[in-house]
Protein backbone atom coordinates (compact mmCIF):
# COMPACT_ATOMS: atom_id res chain seq x y z
CA UNK A 1 0.00 0.00 0.00
CA UNK A 2 1.24 3.11 -0.62
CA UNK A 3 0.91 6.85 1.82
CA UNK A 4 -1.09 7.69 -1.86
CA UNK A 5 -3.61 5.00 -1.00
CA UNK A 6 -4.74 6.44 1.79
CA UNK A 7 -7.58 9.40 2.53
CA UNK A 8 -7.35 11.90 5.07
CA UNK A 9 -10.77 13.73 6.83
CA UNK A 10 -10.72 16.66 6.90
CA UNK A 11 -13.21 18.75 10.77
CA UNK A 12 -15.75 19.14 8.13
CA UNK A 13 -15.84 15.68 7.44
CA UNK A 14 -14.74 15.89 4.08
CA UNK A 15 -12.50 13.24 2.60
CA UNK A 16 -9.17 14.35 0.95
CA UNK A 17 -7.41 11.69 -0.84
CA UNK A 18 -3.63 11.90 -0.39
CA UNK A 19 -2.83 11.25 -4.19
CA UNK A 20 -3.82 14.80 -3.96
CA UNK A 21 -0.38 15.49 -2.63
CA UNK A 22 1.04 13.25 -5.07
CA UNK A 23 4.78 14.51 -6.46
CA UNK A 24 5.14 17.00 -3.55
CA UNK A 25 7.94 16.48 -0.26
CA UNK A 26 5.50 15.76 2.68
CA UNK A 27 6.29 16.18 6.13
CA UNK A 28 3.36 14.26 8.22
CA UNK A 29 3.32 15.24 12.02
CA UNK A 30 0.85 14.22 14.89
CA UNK A 31 0.63 17.07 17.11
CA UNK A 32 -1.21 18.64 20.26
CA UNK A 33 -2.05 22.17 21.58
CA UNK A 34 -0.98 21.48 25.44
CA UNK A 35 2.43 19.56 24.51
CA UNK A 36 6.06 20.58 25.63
CA UNK A 37 6.49 20.54 21.84
CA UNK A 38 3.77 23.02 20.79
CA UNK A 39 5.91 25.45 20.05
CA UNK A 40 7.65 23.71 17.05
CA UNK A 41 4.12 24.76 15.75
CA UNK A 42 5.97 28.10 14.91
CA UNK A 43 8.89 26.32 13.48
CA UNK A 44 6.29 24.27 11.07
CA UNK A 45 5.05 27.09 10.19
CA UNK A 46 8.35 29.20 9.54
CA UNK A 47 9.67 25.92 7.21
CA UNK A 48 5.78 25.79 5.72
CA UNK A 49 6.41 29.90 4.43
CA UNK A 50 9.65 29.29 3.03
CA UNK A 51 8.88 26.12 1.03
CA UNK A 52 5.00 25.58 0.34
CA UNK A 53 5.91 27.28 -3.32
CA UNK A 54 9.01 24.66 -4.14
CA UNK A 55 6.39 21.69 -3.70
CA UNK A 56 6.23 21.23 0.15
CA UNK A 57 3.03 20.46 2.23
CA UNK A 58 2.61 19.43 6.09
CA UNK A 59 -0.10 17.70 6.90
CA UNK A 60 -1.42 18.17 10.72
CA UNK A 61 -2.91 15.45 12.60
CA UNK A 62 -4.25 16.32 15.93
CA UNK A 63 -4.19 13.39 18.42
CA UNK A 64 -5.22 13.41 22.13
CA UNK A 65 -3.69 9.82 23.11
CA UNK A 66 -0.60 11.53 24.99
CA UNK A 67 -1.43 12.67 28.25
CA UNK A 68 -4.61 14.12 26.96
CA UNK A 69 -2.61 17.05 25.32
CA UNK A 70 -5.66 17.91 22.91
CA UNK A 71 -8.73 17.93 24.40
CA UNK A 72 -10.62 20.50 22.57
CA UNK A 73 -12.72 20.02 19.84
CA UNK A 74 -11.76 20.39 16.01
CA UNK A 75 -12.88 24.06 15.87
CA UNK A 76 -10.79 24.93 18.86
CA UNK A 77 -7.41 23.06 18.23
CA UNK A 78 -7.45 25.39 14.39
CA UNK A 79 -8.46 28.53 15.89
CA UNK A 80 -5.48 27.82 19.01
CA UNK A 81 -2.78 27.17 16.24
CA UNK A 82 -4.04 29.65 13.52
CA UNK A 83 -3.97 32.33 16.37
CA UNK A 84 -1.37 31.58 18.21
CA UNK A 85 1.19 30.04 15.59
CA UNK A 86 -0.62 31.68 12.66
CA UNK A 87 -0.35 28.10 10.89
CA UNK A 88 -1.09 27.74 7.34
CA UNK A 89 -0.61 24.16 6.23
CA UNK A 90 -3.59 21.15 6.28
CA UNK A 91 -5.19 20.60 9.82
CA UNK A 92 -7.23 17.20 9.63
CA UNK A 93 -9.52 15.87 11.82
CA UNK A 94 -8.01 14.55 15.36
CA UNK A 95 -7.75 10.98 15.78
CA UNK A 96 -5.80 8.31 17.34
CA UNK A 97 -2.71 7.04 16.05
CA UNK A 98 -2.14 3.80 18.38
CA UNK A 99 -4.70 1.46 19.29
CA UNK A 100 -7.20 -0.74 17.53
CA UNK A 101 -8.25 2.77 16.27
CA UNK A 102 -5.32 4.17 15.05
CA UNK A 103 -5.08 6.19 11.60
CA UNK A 104 -4.33 3.68 9.01
CA UNK A 105 -2.03 6.06 7.62
CA UNK A 106 0.12 6.40 10.78
CA UNK A 107 0.21 2.13 10.94
CA UNK A 108 2.00 2.67 7.70
CA UNK A 109 4.41 5.04 8.40
CA UNK A 110 4.97 3.74 11.88
CA UNK A 111 5.34 0.04 9.94
CA UNK A 112 8.00 1.52 7.52
CA UNK A 113 9.79 3.62 10.06
CA UNK A 114 9.41 2.11 13.33
CA UNK A 115 10.68 3.56 16.62
CA UNK A 116 14.53 3.70 17.06
CA UNK A 117 14.63 5.65 19.97
CA UNK A 118 14.48 9.61 21.70
CA UNK A 119 17.56 11.51 21.16
CA UNK A 120 19.02 14.53 22.81
CA UNK A 121 18.96 15.92 26.07
CA UNK A 122 15.25 15.37 26.71
CA UNK A 123 15.63 11.41 26.06
CA UNK A 124 16.50 10.99 29.41
CA UNK A 125 12.60 12.40 30.13
CA UNK A 126 11.19 10.70 27.35
CA UNK A 127 12.85 6.97 27.61
CA UNK A 128 10.02 6.06 30.75
CA UNK A 129 7.01 7.64 28.57
CA UNK A 130 8.01 5.07 25.58
CA UNK A 131 7.90 2.63 27.99
CA UNK A 132 4.44 3.79 29.18
CA UNK A 133 3.17 3.93 25.75
CA UNK A 134 4.51 0.32 24.69
CA UNK A 135 2.74 -0.55 28.12
CA UNK A 136 -0.92 0.77 26.96
CA UNK A 137 -0.74 -0.48 23.48
CA UNK A 138 1.63 -3.16 23.11
CA UNK A 139 2.26 -4.28 19.70
CA UNK A 140 -0.17 -1.46 18.30
CA UNK A 141 2.30 1.52 20.17
CA UNK A 142 2.88 2.66 16.82
CA UNK A 143 3.98 6.04 17.52
CA UNK A 144 5.44 7.10 21.08
CA UNK A 145 4.49 10.97 21.74
CA UNK A 146 3.11 14.23 20.21
CA UNK A 147 5.20 15.81 17.05
CA UNK A 148 6.24 12.55 15.62
CA UNK A 149 7.51 13.61 12.10
CA UNK A 150 7.24 11.50 9.26
CA UNK A 151 9.24 12.61 5.48
CA UNK A 152 8.20 11.88 2.54
CA UNK A 153 9.64 11.76 -1.05
CA UNK A 154 8.21 13.29 -4.42
CA UNK A 155 7.21 9.26 -5.02
CA UNK A 156 5.53 8.54 -2.18
CA UNK A 157 8.70 6.90 -0.41
CA UNK A 158 8.80 7.04 3.40
CA UNK A 159 11.92 8.50 3.56
CA UNK A 160 12.81 9.59 7.52
CA UNK A 161 10.78 9.53 11.00
CA UNK A 162 11.62 12.13 13.46
CA UNK A 163 10.82 11.79 16.75
CA UNK A 164 9.99 15.23 18.73
CA UNK A 165 12.96 15.45 20.21
CA UNK A 166 14.84 15.46 16.95
CA UNK A 167 16.60 19.22 15.99
CA UNK A 168 13.73 21.17 13.71
CA UNK A 169 17.10 22.50 12.35
CA UNK A 170 17.86 18.62 10.94
CA UNK A 171 13.98 18.42 10.03
CA UNK A 172 14.26 21.44 8.18
CA UNK A 173 17.47 20.01 6.11
CA UNK A 174 16.39 16.64 5.53
CA UNK A 175 13.23 18.50 3.97
CA UNK A 176 15.56 20.57 1.81
CA UNK A 177 17.23 17.72 0.77
CA UNK A 178 14.40 16.33 -0.64
CA UNK A 179 12.80 19.26 -2.46
CA UNK A 180 16.16 19.08 -4.69
CA UNK A 181 17.06 15.95 -4.94
CA UNK A 182 17.64 14.74 -8.38
CA UNK A 183 18.64 18.24 -9.33
CA UNK A 184 22.08 18.82 -11.10
CA UNK A 185 23.32 22.53 -12.30
CA UNK A 186 19.91 23.15 -13.12
CA UNK A 187 18.92 23.91 -9.81
CA UNK A 188 17.82 27.57 -9.25
CA UNK A 189 16.59 30.55 -11.23
CA UNK A 190 17.72 33.43 -9.99
CA UNK A 191 14.55 35.37 -9.72
CA UNK A 192 13.13 32.44 -7.59
CA UNK A 193 11.72 33.21 -4.25
CA UNK A 194 14.72 30.91 -3.04
CA UNK A 195 17.30 32.55 -4.86
CA UNK A 196 17.74 36.04 -2.63
CA UNK A 197 21.51 36.59 -3.03
CA UNK A 198 24.72 35.21 -4.39
CA UNK A 199 27.02 33.70 -2.10
CA UNK A 200 30.94 34.27 -2.05
CA UNK A 201 32.56 30.86 -2.72
CA UNK A 202 34.73 29.37 -0.14
CA UNK A 203 33.28 30.94 2.80
CA UNK A 204 31.58 28.84 5.83
CA UNK A 205 32.79 25.54 3.82
CA UNK A 206 31.15 25.51 1.05
CA UNK A 207 31.86 23.86 -2.32
CA UNK A 208 32.93 25.75 -4.88
CA UNK A 209 29.83 24.90 -6.63
CA UNK A 210 27.68 26.40 -4.18
CA UNK A 211 26.42 29.53 -6.01
CA UNK A 212 23.20 30.80 -4.14
CA UNK A 213 21.83 31.68 -0.92
CA UNK A 214 18.49 30.16 -0.40
CA UNK A 215 16.42 31.60 2.03
CA UNK A 216 17.65 33.91 4.92
CA UNK A 217 19.49 31.23 6.52
CA UNK A 218 20.62 28.20 4.05
CA UNK A 219 23.17 27.69 1.44
CA UNK A 220 22.51 24.57 -1.09
CA UNK A 221 25.38 22.57 -1.52
CA UNK A 222 26.06 20.02 -4.55
CA UNK A 223 27.49 16.46 -4.45
CA UNK A 224 28.22 14.67 -7.29
CA UNK A 225 26.08 17.55 -8.99
CA UNK A 226 22.85 16.29 -6.87
CA UNK A 227 21.55 18.99 -4.27
CA UNK A 228 21.29 16.42 -1.32
CA UNK A 229 21.28 18.57 1.60
CA UNK A 230 20.61 22.37 2.14
CA UNK A 231 23.02 23.46 5.06
CA UNK A 232 21.74 25.73 7.69
CA UNK A 233 24.20 28.39 8.60
CA UNK A 234 22.46 30.89 10.33
CA UNK A 235 19.37 32.55 11.26
CA UNK A 236 18.13 35.92 9.97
Amino acid sequence: MSVYDHVAVKPDGTEVPLSEYEGKVLLIVNTATGCGFTPQYEELESMYAKYRDQGFEILDFPCNQFANQAPESDEEIHEFCTLKFGTEFPQFKKGDVNGDDANPLFVELATEKPFQGFTGPKKIVMNPVAKKVNKEFGDKAYIKWNFTKFLIARDGTIVERFEPTAKMSDVEKAVAAQLYAGQSQKWAKRDSPLCTQTSKVGQRGQSPLAHFFYGPACIAEYDKNIVETLVIVGKE
